[in-house]
């Protein structure tokens, strides 16, 4: 093999290491773009959910103070009416 060949394969090989260096670090870089996206509506949806939750926490309060209201009025025993003076 002489010298200008292996100065060739050296240089063809350096070449190819490099677009595959290149090529990983542009798919990185889009793998990267993605889970930033990901991420992004990963915390937009927990926003949206944990208000869902306080929304619910706090109907199912007024639920259950309605629920003991009712049941508190309906197990006290009946007020007497007063009698008519006559």
């Amino acid at each position: 093999m002489s010298a200008l060949a292996i100065i060739e394969a050296c240089e063809t090989t350096a070449k190819d290491i490099e677009e595959a260096g290149q090529a990983a670090a542009d798919i990185a870089a889009e793998i990267m773009d993605e889970a930033r996206q990901l991420a992004r509506e990963l915390r937009a949806n927990g926003n949206k959910i944990s208000e869902h939750l306080r929304e619910f926490a706090m109907l199912a309060k007024r639920v259950s103070t309605a629920m003991r209201d009712t049941r508190a009025e309906a197990l006290s025993p009946p007020e007497e009416k007063p009698s008519p003076e006559t």
